[in-house]
């Protein structure tokens, strides 16, 4: 209905950002000109509030003439919200039980680009012939001008007059006093967000697996019809390459393209490749773009002069115009979940969005998610295989090292064998990575002379040292201890340890066991913003950095070009918790950390190595096997024999207090109220693993249903049973939860 003219008087449905459900009524007021999907500001109570007329059913009919009613302040000279991304929207608060409004709050989140953008670009000219006598100094902006103009457009435009004057070599003065006596005339042009056009697909060379890959891509745009790809292939394949010419060949039919991406850091890297292969520069869509650049991007997407985005999971609510090609790269990527407030999955959003936008839908990945996997084994999927890597190396070779057999030094976390390997490899004039998925120096600090252990003052979890800060942290609230000179609970002086490993501490041992190494830690505990980030990544592709030392960034598909030994220090982290995904976490954690190792055509026997003390468990053994297909199978058959998702349907809901007998009172009224089904099964009240957090005690209920259960009618209408919990309770729903915690 976007277009769909709206003529005074009329009382229309406004949808508001605010966590409240339905719409409100406002009057459209004589001599406004508004459709539905307009972007309105609206007064309500005592403040002025941006929303949108919706195309909602209203169950209250409602008289134009009663005074009552609020007209609309005004409509922003914006184009309108389209049906799809409207219709996206309500689906996105029904499936995961939000309010409308909190929803469209993600997508109306850069309010300065609701109205046009100033006019930020200036070019000037000689207005009139001169009679009048000229300084030295306005003589040289005339004669400027006359010299540059044959240049093109692009090349005379100018910020501000300051920066015209800078150009010339005068102060801003001399341009103030040729525009205020009528010489010189100023023209302000709104600064545009056109992207440059892009080559056809000569940029980009492929081998023979990616051409027959990327055809398939192709045809599937050529066709215009929604349909979802699972682009599959092992570490190095070059999947970058492939999705790239089918984003040529959206953009070439004058479509737009959305690219997902887990890792801010990956953003720098994509750009360099648009850049380089299509002759396109991709506008940014995270938390650390500027507010500037937000607003140009949002509007332009609306407008559809912004034709290729590349962002987090939240640019899955950008308002494109005519959205063509959605990509999720390493689709697998737990990042894609949001955990707070509307708790949604971008990946499964991006299919929806794009079903809705009639475009096709391409899911990137070496270790693919399980439902993902069965949906393309089910047909839901076309699945599209990479089967070798596009520099013809072979994939490392597994070595796994039993550390129940090799018992390391005291306060030693890497064996001699690897440390013999890295050696040789440095020697070489390659990489290698020491990867660890635990920040800091250091899980806890312990007292040895009484057992007193540091814990967060506001949350259930030990607090981690961080040694070259001086500090212990918790990582979740953000909540610091200076480091402590004793004991706070004996008083004891030098009797704090540390126990277990950090990456700091890896670090440590590196130190001591190559002095002569030059080392980076990659974490995002780093100091410094993304512009750095991107300076320690581009210092690794060079060669500048012998061994890389590394959390969870490591794995999120940078190239290292001379990186040739990966080594997971401690395989078994991920498998210690009761997470039902933990198999397959650790499992895509292990494959993508050493798939890091020998992709490019000078690096030859490349090696990952795994330190475990469970190398029986059918997850090392299949990665060891190189076998896949083993883990999948394994993994699939455990999950359909116990009804976990995709082969049955999970919803958790999170209540938190601050008193804990009031929330556990409530949550097992909750519970009690749940009503009995024959396919739903409501788990619990127990206390969450991180029993409280940020202050606040925290309970689970865990509902499990059969696949062919709507759930969220059964949730909606069991909570809509029980009476709302005060305000001191929260409550938080996870539909398809994917943590735990």
């Amino acid at each position: 209905m976007t277009g769909e003219q709206l003529r005074s008087p009329v009382v229309v449905n406004i949808a508001l950002p605010i966590g409240l459900e339905g719409f409100y009524s406002y009057k459209v007021p004589d001599g406004i000109d508004a459709v539905i999907g307009s972007l309105v500001t609206v007064s309500l109570k005592k403040r002025k509030v941006k929303g949108v007329i919706w195309d909602g059913d209203s169950s209250v009919t409602l008289d134009p003439s009663d005074e009552r009613l609020r007209e609309i302040d005004l409509v922003h000279d914006c184009p309108p919200i389209n049906k799809a991304l409207r219709r996206f929207t309500e689906w996105v608060a029904n499936y995961y039980l939000a309010p409308l409004g909190l929803v469209l709050k993600m997508v109306l989140n850069s309010p300065k680009s609701f109205d046009p953008a100033p006019p930020t670009l200036r070019r000037f000219q000689v207005k009139k012939d001169l009679s009048v006598k000229l300084t030295s100094p306005r003589r040289r902006v005339l004669e400027y001008l006359e010299s540059n103009s044959d240049k093109s457009e692009d090349d005379v435009l100018y910020p501000s007059r300051s920066g015209f004057a800078k150009a010339i070599g005068v102060s801003k003065s001399v341009i103030d006093g040729l525009i205020s006596c009528g010489i010189l005339e100023e023209i302000l042009l709104s600064q545009g967000s056109s992207q440059q056009t892009p080559m056809k697909h000569d940029g980009i060379s492929l081998n023979r697996d990616q051409e027959a890959a990327a055809k398939i891509l192709c045809d599937g745009l050529l066709e215009r019809n929604f349909g979802v790809f699972l682009l599959e292939g092992v570490t190095g394949s070059g999947k970058t390459e492939v999705y790239l010419k089918a984003i040529a060949q959206a953009l070439a039919e004058g479509r737009q393209a959305l690219v997902l991406l887990p890792e801010v850091a990956l953003t720098a890297q994509f750009i360099d490749r648009c850049s380089l292969q299509l002759n396109v520069v991709p506008h940014e869509w995270h938390a650390q773009v500027s507010q500037k650049n937000r607003t140009r991007c949002w509007r332009g997407v609306a407008t559809g002069e912004v034709r290729l985005v590349v962002g987090a999971r939240s640019a899955i609510y950008l308002p494109f115009d005519d959205l063509g090609l959605i990509i999720v790269d390493e689709e697998h990527d737990d990042a894609f979940k949001q955990t707070e407030g509307v708790c949604y999955h971008a990946r499964d959003m991006a299919v929806l969005r794009g079903k809705l936008s009639n475009a096709s839908v391409i899911l990137a990945s070496a270790t693919p998610s399980i439902e993902t996997s069965v949906n393309a084994d089910n047909k839901r999927y076309r699945r599209i295989l990479l089967p070798s890597r596009a520099s013809g190396n072979p994939l490392p070779d597994i070595e796994i090292v039993n550390l129940c057999h090799q018992r390391l030094p005291k306060g030693r976390y890497i064996s001699p064998g690897v440390a013999e390997t890295l050696k040789q490899t440095m020697e070489s004039g390659n990489q290698g990575v020491l990867f660890l998925n635990r920040r800091g120096y250091a899980p806890m600090t312990i007292c040895h002379a009484c057992g007193f252990r540091y814990q967060c003052r506001h949350c259930s979890i030990w607090l981690v040292e961080h040694r070259e800060r001086e500090i212990l942290l918790c990582h979740y609230c953000n909540y610091l201890l200076p480091k402590p000179k004793f004991c706070h609970s004996c008083k004891a002086r030098d009797s704090l340890i540390a126990c277990g490993p950090g990456v700091e501490r890896i670090a440590e041992e590196a130190s001591l066991l190559f002095p002569e190494a030059k080392q980076l830690i990659l974490s995002s505990d780093n100091p410094g913003n993304i512009d750095q980030l991107h300076g320690e990544l581009r210092k690794i592709e060079k060669g500048e950095v012998d061994i890389i030392i590394g959390t969870q960034i490591v794995t999120k598909g940078h190239n290292f070009p001379k990186l040739k030994v990966a080594v997971v220090v401690d395989a078994d982290l991920g498998l210690s918790s009761e997470d039902p995904r933990a198999a397959e976490r650790t499992f895509q954690t292990l494959q993508q950390v050493t798939g890091r190792a020998g992709r490019s055509k000078g690096v030859s026997g490349a090696k990952g190595i795994i330190q475990t003390r469970l190398p029986e468990h059918p997850l090392m053994q299949a990665i060891a096997s190189g076998s896949t297909q083993s883990f999948y199978e394994y993994e699939i058959t455990a999950r359909r024999s116990s009804g976990m998702p995709p082969f049955g349907r999970l919803a958790a809901l999170i209540v938190s207090c601050r008193n804990k007998d009031t929330v556990l009172s409530y949550t097992k009224h909750l519970a009690q109220k749940a009503p009995s089904s024959e396919s739903i099964e409501v788990l619990g009240p127990i206390e969450a693993p991180i029993a409280v957090l940020r202050g606040c005690h925290r309970f689970r209920l865990l509902v499990r249903s059969l696949k062919t259960t709507n759930i969220q009618k059964y949730m909606r209408d069991w909570l809509g049973s029980v009476e709302k919990p005060d305000r001191s309770i929260n409550m938080r729903i996870d539909v398809d939860p994917y943590h735990f915690l």
